[in-house]
């Protein structure tokens, strides 16, 4: 079991690695990868095209690329629209890493979701065996890995598994009494998604309220997260264009966002959370002061904030969130079936 679980996920990695998602944003993360400012833009925009027909398979190049015909013909237009792409430092400087170090280009986009998907499973696996039994280890790894949000996202040329994967790191070192690095680590995943910020300040307040740091030091954690975030943005206008899209109303955009809710595993990741939540409140655990629980809220707060602050609801932007519940969910189950585990690592 030791060894044939990360065998496992080596080979899945490996099979997804040659079936990539070619998803349209593998362009504008292709031009900041190659940006020279001694180059002009325009043959930077002409190479990415270049690059991604001579790569790609035809049909899939045809199909992504005439997604945003303009985008395509138009220089200028493509490197306004650069600005949505560059607030994710963390992301970019791995792509132009694994391009600089003689990655393909097209493949420096997707590499990071499959480093970051074998890399989560090992981390998880890992976690599992120290707090229950090798085989149940074994499959709740194997179940998490293989559920439909993480397999799609390893194939994505998108910041999203890298994020997961950060936050994972950060919850999981949270988890095990390891507060302050954990959210130290929490907020270098806002360089990766600067909407990590969400999960970042519901988490320090869970921490606060469970007593795990004073609230001096959540406020100088929120804080920072907010500034990193505004630079990142650079200041409030850019901020605005991701809430409400332009040109919907308030309640027409929350009114066609919310088809996308019964097409993502929100619900069933909350009502998982809900059975969770009262499963340790039925173990003793007084909800104000547990560190689970709280952790648990703060994963099915996000998800409403989330669609508050901009409604459309996508798997790929929520799986921080997901994994927690999971995360608090196994620790639950040991918890109850194995209580004598959990009293050595406390």
């Amino acid at each position: 079991m030791r060894f044939a679980i990360p065998a496992l996920l080596l080979a899945v990695t490996m099979l997804l690695g040659q079936r990539p998602y070619y998803n349209w944003d593998m362009f504008p993360y292709m031009a900041i990868a190659l940006s020279n400012p001694s180059v002009p833009f325009d043959s930077t925009h002409r190479e990415v095209y270049r690059i991604a027909k001579a790569e790609l398979p035809s049909q899939d190049f045809e199909a992504i690329s005439s997604r945003q015909p303009e985008l395509m013909k138009d220089a200028a237009s493509f490197q306004n629209i650069l600005k949505y792409f560059a607030i994710k430092p963390g992301y970019n400087a791995f792509v132009w890493a694994l391009y600089h170090l003689g990655a393909n280009l097209v493949a420096a986009t997707y590499l990071p979701s499959l480093f970051s998907y074998l890399t989560l499973g090992l981390l998880l696996f890992w976690w599992t065996q120290r707090t229950g039994p090798p085989m149940l280890a074994g499959l709740a790894t194997v179940v998490i890995m293989l559920a439909p949000p993480m397999v799609d996202l390893a194939r994505y040329s998108s910041p999203d598994m890298l994020c997961a994967l950060v936050s994972a790191t950060g919850f999981l070192l949270i988890m095990s009494a390891r507060t302050l690095p954990g959210l130290m680590v929490l907020l270098t995943a806002v360089l990766i998604r600067p909407d990590a910020l969400i999960l970042l300040l519901l988490v320090t307040l869970a921490l606060t309220l469970s007593g795990q740091i004073k609230w001096s030091i959540a406020l100088a954690i929120s804080l920072l997260g907010a500034t990193v975030v505004l630079f990142l943005f650079g200041g409030i206008d850019l901020f605005k264009e991701f809430l409400i899209p332009e040109g919907s109303s308030l309640g027409a955009a929350y009114g066609t966002g919310l088809g996308s809710v019964f097409h993502s595993y929100a619900y069933p990741a909350i009502g998982l959370g809900v059975i969770i939540l009262y499963g340790r409140l039925r173990l003793g655990h007084y909800l104000i002061r547990d560190q689970g629980s709280l952790l648990l809220l703060s994963a099915m707060a996000s998800f409403l904030i989330r669609y508050l602050l901009h409604p459309v609801v996508e798997d790929r932007f929520l799986l921080p969130g997901y994994l927690l519940i999971l995360f608090i969910a196994w620790q639950t189950i040991t918890e109850k079936l194995y209580p004598k585990p959990r009293a050595a690592n406390d």
